[in-house]
């Protein structure tokens, strides 16, 4: 079954002139739910975009629901190691004979109608299946894309989170921060609740608009409606006080790195508790809060050395793990080994990583995806922006962190960072390694 999957247009990988998606592939897919009786409509759902931190923040929210003994459908992309991780009712993911089973049915399906769907449509309607069958209570639905649309924007959720607004994926969502507001927007849904992490003032009215046109409920906006109150470093993490619409929660521990994830945990709390209308039990929230594990994401995975992984890729997650670097774990000498994909700003990537006093090498190799940028004219831009420091050309990233491994001192810093297909293998590499 496997091997039919990605005998599919495979828009995560393809390169960005083919994976422009349209009004007409989401019809369609429209349509072939509504045949399968709409299993997209078996739960709530709370539907969440954002440049960067959806991830995260779908994760919050699943790990906060079901702490309060909801059953909870968590579907998210891009997979780090495995394809099930993608659905799962949480934190358990699809098991590979029942992954197999759905996988059939759509497959009899697309035969019968005789319809072209990309592999993205598949696991997205996987998803609705396997959380229907599963009776969950409520759907945790990561964007792929963009927002307007997404194959996931089949749903009519009842919270709508857009975490913020950045520049990225510019060739097929445009380029300009109002463009790109405008097409996240476009998951805000008639009597949905919209919960918006993004700050800047004047991208406010494209969403009041969106508000206005789907004739969804007043929206929530970070800094005026909800907000990060204090954010305070503790020892592997932060200690936070949130205000949401409906209460305020004070002295929260979260056991990750980075400032970036005690704004999404603000976020995160504020949609959970969007969907009740109502504040969550203190306790719950804390319990939550306590125990979160995001894997790829500022991830610690060794201590001697220090093996860093973070999921960043374009400037502005860049400027999120330089601040989190030097904050939280410098003053400390870095190997860096960084892949990226064509479609990013590498230059604008390490404009904002910066952290030249700190890297003492970098290894730079290639990503395990067809859109890869060549580790060649990778290495060009790298020695522009770490000039006379190390630098080695690895393609392969088990060779790669291998080679890291073997320069690192036990109080050096092994940073993986530019592309989640990187991080995703070498985080496989790496939890292999350190089992030995």
């Amino acid at each position: 079954m496997l091997e039919w999957l990605e005998s599919h247009s495979n828009l995560e990988k393809e390169p960005v002139s083919d994976r422009v998606p349209s009004r007409k592939s989401l019809v369609r897919l429209s349509k072939l739910l509504e045949i399968l009786g709409n299993p997209q409509r078996c739960a709530p759902v709370i539907h969440v975009t954002g440049t960067n931190g959806k991830g995260s923040t779908s994760m919050m929210v699943a790990h906060l629901l079901t702490e309060m003994q909801l059953r909870v459908g968590l579907y998210t992309s891009p997979d780090l190691e495995s394809i099930n991780e993608r659905i799962s009712v949480y934190p358990d993911p699809i098991s590979n004979d029942e992954f197999c089973y759905f996988l059939s049915l759509i497959m009899e399906l697309e035969k019968s109608y005789e319809v072209e769907l990309s592999r993205f449509d598949i696991l997205t309607i996987c998803g609705f299946l396997y959380f229907q069958d599963q009776a969950v209570d409520v759907s945790v639905v990561e964007v792929g894309l963009g927002g307007t649309l997404d194959s996931t924007n089949v749903v009519d959720s009842d919270v709508a989170v857009v975490t913020n607004i950045d520049l990225d994926h510019t060739q097929i969502l445009g380029n300009s921060l109002q463009l790109i507001a405008r097409d996240k927007a476009g998951i805000i849904k008639a009597n949905s609740r919209p919960v918006i992490g993004e700050q800047r003032s004047e991208l406010r009215p494209i969403f009041l608009e969106a508000c206005h046109n789907a004739s969804a409920k007043s929206p929530f906006f970070y800094g005026q409606d909800f907000l990060l109150k204090n954010d305070l470093l503790a020892h592997s993490g932060h200690v936070i006080d949130v205000v949401t619409p409906y209460s305020e929660h004070q002295d929260l521990f979260i056991p990750l790195h980075g400032r970036y994830q005690s704004k999404n945990a603000a976020i995160a709390i504020s949609s959970a508790e969007a969907l009740f209308e109502r504040s969550i039990n203190p306790v719950l929230v804390k319990q939550a809060m306590g125990t979160l594990k995001i894997p790829g994401r500022l991830e610690v995975l060794s201590r001697r050395p220090l093996v860093v992984l973070d999921g960043a890729h374009n400037p502005a997650g860049a400027a999120s793990l330089s601040l989190a670097i030097q904050e939280e774990f410098c003053p400390i000498d870095i190997i860096l080994i960084v892949g990226m994909l064509k479609d990013k700003d590498a230059d604008s990537f390490f404009n904002s990583l910066g952290l030249q006093q700190y890297v003492k090498e970098v290894i730079v190799c290639k990503p395990n995806s067809h859109r890869a940028l060549n580790p060649v004219d990778l290495g060009e831009i790298v020695k522009r922006y770490y000039h006379g420091r190390k630098a080695s050309l690895i393609s392969d990233p088990k060779l790669a962190f291998e080679y890291a491994l073997s320069q690192a001192n036990v109080n050096d810093m092994v940073l993986i960072a530019g592309s989640l297909y990187l991080v995703g293998n070498i985080r496989s590499i790496v939890m292999s390694h350190l089992d030995r």
